[in-house]
C-alpha cells in the first residue's frame, strides 16, 4: 500500500480516537451528540478511502501497518480545524 495512503488513514483513525475521547469527556450534550455524528462520518470515510485504495492499488493493508496518529487538538473546535488542515 502506498505510504501516503497509510499515513492519511493513520491520521483519520487518530481523529476518530480523539473524537471518541472528547465524546466521553464532555458535559455538554450537544457536543456529545455532535461527536457521535463526527465519529460515524470519520469511520465511513476511513473505510471508503481504505477499501478504494486497496482496490485501486490491488494491495491489502497489512496487519501492523495501520498505526493511528493522534491530533494535537484536545477539544472539538481545535481538533476539527486541525482535521481540516490535514485533510487539505
Amino acid at each position: 500500500m502506498k505510504k501516503e495512503t497509510i499515513s492519511f488513514l493513520n491520521y483519520l483513525e487518530g481523529y476518530w480516537i480523539r473524537t471518541r475521547e472528547i465524546h466521553w469527556s464532555t458535559d455538554n450534550n450537544a457536543i456529545h451528540k455532535l461527536c457521535d455524528e463526527i465519529m460515524d462520518g470519520l469511520l465511513d470515510y476511513l473505510d471508503k478511502i481504505a477499501e478504494s485504495a486497496m482496490g485501486m492499488y490491488d494491495d491489502k493493508i497489512q496487519i501492523g501497518e495501520f498505526l493511528p496518529e493522534l491530533p494535537n487538538g484536545k477539544s472539538l473546535m481545535p481538533m476539527l480545524n486541525e482535521l481540516t488542515k490535514d485533510t487539505l
